[in-house]
């Protein structure tokens, strides 16, 4: 049995997600003399969350002031929007509407508002005459968020990793962590395993886990050997989307949310893409709270499609006008990687280094708004 090749780098990424991609970009920038590689379990970069999402650019005004979430939110959107300009990332700063359909939702958006200028983020408050004619809906009042937008998440992550290897950076695909072997002062040593089976010993001195999904189980092994009591644990969160037929297309030029939903998400809302296509979604769905053997099961769409169209049909009827059942085709499954905290849910983004000075780092909990943030939160690196 021949011995098991042992390779040491100064940097090491796990995860080629937008997070990964956009911590491994900053390293490579602020460390150009040092070796650097992004692991990915995948056969490419951003198959999961980050390619499965709305593609919003949040504004910033629904997240606890202060909060790392609406800090990185709020700092990340500018960043983004000037990233994307400077190297030819499709984006489009089209605002969005939040919508108060009845007199009972305009307290949420007064809570929105206030929220929202703690965050630094100014909104314009519209009355019902005013809501109802820039909007086109029968609405009681709204809020205008001219900073919000939509990004081409693919052509992101592409310009993150070629980025990354232009300066030297490796990403190597169907490498996934596999256990941790030790930590010292200065190095971190874990197994990685590759698509086909095969083992090696990976050494570094700076060590990213940026694992979306899996990241609370990798960070758990870093936990155990330093003797932390606390736990951290992450559970998918799936939302589908529905895409509107081609009559729709470009009958809006920017974003609809209703108030946002008491279950966990911001309610299903109306985002177009950059072609103006039109989509509804997504939608909370708790059912698969453990990450499956399969893990494409959690993206897969459900087999109840004409149910889930009558509930998105009944969701979308209260503020698009017109809308018919024959409208709504499944799109995609969304799967967002919501943080626990020794079994209590954790709405907060973690940056968890566990007392190693930055050997080893941890991003737990990085869902949305998390492409608005990424770039914000690489930052830190």
């Amino acid at each position: 049995m021949s011995a098991m090749e042992t390779l040491e780098f100064d940097n090491v990424v796990i995860g080629a997600g937008v997070v990964g991609l956009a911590c491994a970009e900053a390293l490579s920038r602020r460390y150009p003399n040092e070796s650097l590689i992004v692991l990915e379990r995948h056969f490419k970069f951003g198959q999961e969350a980050s390619s499965h999402n709305s593609e919003v650019v949040h504004a910033g005004i629904y997240y606890t002031p202060g909060t790392l979430k609406a800090r990185s939110c709020v700092e990340g959107k500018k960043l983004l929007y000037d990233f994307c300009r400077e190297h030819q990332v499709p984006i489009m700063n089209c605002g969005k509407y939040v919508v108060a359909s009845d007199d009972s939702h305009i307290p949420k958006l007064k809570n929105i508002r206030e929220t929202a200028a703690a965050n630094g983020v100014e909104l314009e408050w519209l009355e019902s005459a005013e809501a109802t004619r820039r909007v086109g809906l029968e609405l009681r009042a709204a809020l205008w968020s001219p900073t919000s937008g939509i990004v081409d998440s693919h052509v992101l992550m592409e310009r993150l990793a070629h980025l990354t290897e232009s300066r030297g950076g490796m990403v190597l695909y169907k490498h996934a962590f596999h256990e941790l072997e030790s930590v010292t002062d200065t190095e971190v040593s874990f197994i990685a395993c590759t698509g086909d089976g095969e083992s090696m010993r990976i050494r570094c001195r700076r060590f990213v886990n940026a694992a979306g999904l899996a990241s609370a189980r990798i960070a758990e092994q870093f936990r155990a050997l330093a003797g932390r009591g606390d736990s951290w644990q992450i559970k998918p969160c799936r939302g589908r989307y529905f895409t509107l037929a081609s009559e729709w297309t470009g009958r809006y030029k920017f974003l609809i949310y209703p108030v946002p939903d008491p279950r966990g998400g911001l309610g299903t809302h109306l985002t177009i893409d950059l072609g103006l296509r039109g989509r509804l979604g997504p939608d909370v769905d708790w059912s698969r709270q453990e990450e499956p053997a399969d893990l494409w099961d959690l993206y897969r769409f459900d087999d109840n499609v004409e149910e889930l169209r009558d509930q998105f049909f009944e969701a979308g009827s209260k503020f698009l006008p017109g809308l018919k059942r024959e409208h709504l085709e499944p799109d995609y499954v969304g799967v967002r990687a919501k943080l626990f905290k020794n079994g209590v849910a954790h709405p907060e983004f973690v940056i968890d280094d566990l007392g190693s000075h930055g050997l080893h780092t941890h991003l737990l909990g990085i869902e949305s708004p998390g492409v608005t943030s990424s770039l914000a939160l690489a930052h830190l690196f």
